[in-house]
C-alpha cells in the first residue's frame, strides 16, 4: 500500500494536477497565494527580460548576467512545493528550459591573456597609461610564473603574461609576435570619448596604428 501511495503522489509531482475545463481546454485548479506565485514568477521573468534588453543596449554584460541569473535554476527553488505538485508537466518542462536558456548567459570566459615581451613595460602602459585597475605583478616566485592581472567589466579579467612563459607552458615555440591576429574592443559611449581614449594611449606610449575615423558598419573607431 506504501508503494502504491508514493507512487501516485510521485505521478502527480512530475505530471501535475489539471482537469478538463468547459471548453476543451485543461484547467489547472490554484489556491489564491498560488495563483499569486505563479503571477509572481511570470512577472519577474518579463522584468528580467527587459533588464536583459536594457543591459544588452548598453554592452553592459555584467548587467545581462545578474538579471539572467535571476530567472535561472536556482529562481526554481522559490517555487511552492504545492504549486510545482499541480502545475502539468509540458509547462514545467518548457519552464526549466527557459530557465536553463537564462543560465546560459552567464559569460564562460573569464580570462584572456596577452603575450608581452617586457612585462613590465606593458604593466605600466596597461595600469598607469590606460588606468586599468591592477595589483601589479605576482607569481614572481615561481619559474614562468609572473603575470599581470586586470579586473574589467562583468567578472571578465585580463592577463599580461610573458610570451616566453606562455611558449613554456603550451609547449608550444614562441613565434614572431604579430599585431593582426588578435584584438582587444573598448566600447565607450561617444565620438569624443574614442578620441580621448585614443589621446590618452597614445600619452601612453601607445602607437597609433590608425586614426579615429569613421568605419563601414556605421561606428566610429581607431586602432594602438
Amino acid at each position: 500500500m506504501l508503494a502504491v501511495d508514493v507512487v501516485a503522489f510521485a505521478y502527480k509531482f512530475t505530471v501535475g494536477e489539471v482537469r478538463p475545463s468547459e471548453d476543451g481546454r485543461v484547467a489547472v485548479v490554484l489556491t489564491k497565494d498560488e495563483r499569486n506565485a505563479l503571477l509572481l514568477e511570470m512577472r519577474a521573468w518579463l522584468e528580467n527580460s527587459q533588464l536583459i534588453l536594457a543591459a544588452a543596449s548598453r554592452n553592459d554584460l555584467g548587467g545581462v548576467v545578474k538579471a539572467a541569473s535571476a530567472s535561472g535554476m536556482a529562481a526554481e527553488a522559490e517555487t511552492p512545493a504545492s504549486l510545482f505538485r499541480k502545475i502539468p508537466l509540458e509547462m514545467k518542462t518548457l519552464g526549466f528550459a527557459t530557465r536553463k536558456k537564462f543560465d546560459g548567459m552567464k559569460p564562460r570566459i573569464t580570462l584572456i591573456t596577452l603575450g608581452v615581451d617586457d612585462l613590465e613595460r606593458s604593466l605600466r602602459f596597461y595600469r598607469d597609461g590606460l588606468g586599468l585597475k591592477s595589483d601589479g605583478i605576482v607569481g614572481k616566485e615561481y619559474e614562468h610564473g609572473a603575470v599581470a592581472f586586470f579586473d574589467l567589466d562583468g567578472g571578465l579579467k585580463l592577463a599580461l603574461w610573458p610570451r616566453a612563459s606562455i611558449a613554456h607552458d603550451t609547449g608550444l615555440p614562441a613565434g614572431a609576435p604579430s599585431s593582426t591576429e588578435f584584438t582587444l574592443g573598448h566600447n565607450v559611449a561617444s565620438r569624443a570619448q574614442v578620441d580621448e581614449v585614443m589621446e590618452q594611449a597614445k600619452r601612453a606610449g601607445a602607437t597609433v596604428v590608425k586614426p579615429a575615423h569613421e568605419t563601414f558598419w556605421g561606428g566610429y573607431a581607431g586602432y594602438f
